[in-house]
């Protein structure tokens, strides 16, 4: 059912004519989770309440905060393991979604830059955000966010941008 298909199905439908695909990863969930930290901690502070609560309206409450966090964080997680950052030998694309699906690209053409940029949880999980710019500040490109193995995607774009200049020098 093309409602619930995955993003790597996805991907595959929105290949072109002779488009080559090279690289279809998902984000690095190890990033995105320690991202999540306060959530967490938040979490955790809840169940503490509701163990240490005398009352049942605030064991109550607890749950319910707890309950609430939880199904946040598991949309939130839901939606990172079905985010795909693709390069084909036309453009770069971004799939994110589940029930709203966004696809974003951006033709080799109109990359002028590329940027790599690593926190510390980010050089701790190994993972970075590559922003991929354009000299136009409309088609601006979302952020690739917790990309695992980043120098090598980042190396990916640069080849990939390389050749497409010169193929039109």
């Amino acid at each position: 059912m093309l409602l619930l298909s995955g993003p790597d199905s996805r991907v595959e439908r929105a290949l072109g004519d002779g488009e080559t695909l090279y690289v279809n990863i998902p984000p690095d969930m190890r990033g995105w989770l320690i991202d999540q930290w306060l959530h967490i901690v938040a979490i955790a502070a809840c169940v503490g309440v509701v163990a240490a609560a005398d009352s049942g309206a605030v064991r109550l409450l607890g749950l319910v905060a707890v309950a609430g966090l939880t199904l946040t964080l598991v949309v939130e997680a839901t939606k990172v393991s079905c985010t795909r950052y693709v390069i084909t030998s036309h453009r770069a694309m971004r799939f994110s979604g589940v029930l709203r699906t966004d696809q974003e690209y951006l033709t080799w053409s109109k990359v002028t830059d590329v940027s790599v940029e690593r926190s510390l949880a980010d050089r701790l999980t190994g993972t970075a955000t590559i922003r991929i710019h354009t000299a136009s500040e409309k088609s601006s490109f979302k952020a690739m966010r917790d990309v695992g193995d980043p120098l090598a995607f980042a190396q990916w774009i640069t080849r990939m941008v390389t050749s497409r200049q010169r193929r039109s020098g």
